[in-house]
């Protein structure tokens, strides 16, 4: 996909990504029971952003950005530990190699 694409219809793509995987997320974070969630935000970069980056790697030309950027959509949960042993298990999430981050407080 090339700028032109995900400007048209692929930044769509990565909209409803993110908001499925925000979906899952809470349901798995409210399912576990030593969580108290307290917020997810998820997002798709925006075109502007995207062609700031391309341009600063000089990849505005590129036809295979979701190869070249990694961060086209994002997560963020917030989740409070009701458990001491519930950080261990939060911490341990991003190792599936999905694009979100979790912080457990």
């Amino acid at each position: 996909m090339d700028f032109a694409e995900y400007e048209d219809n692929g930044r769509n793509a990565y909209v409803a990504l993110a908001e499925v995987v925000a979906s899952i997320l809470t349901e798995l974070i409210r399912a576990d029971g030593r969580y108290r969630l307290q917020q997810i935000m998820c997002r798709a970069k925006s075109p502007e952003s995207l062609l700031k980056k391309l341009r600063d790697r000089s990849l505005e030309s590129s036809t295979a950005i979701g190869d070249e950027i990694k961060d086209l959509a994002g997560h963020i949960a917030s989740a409070r530990s009701l458990t001491p042993s519930a950080r261990a298990t939060l911490s341990t999430v991003p190792k599936l190699g999905l694009p979100f981050s979790l912080s457990a407080r």
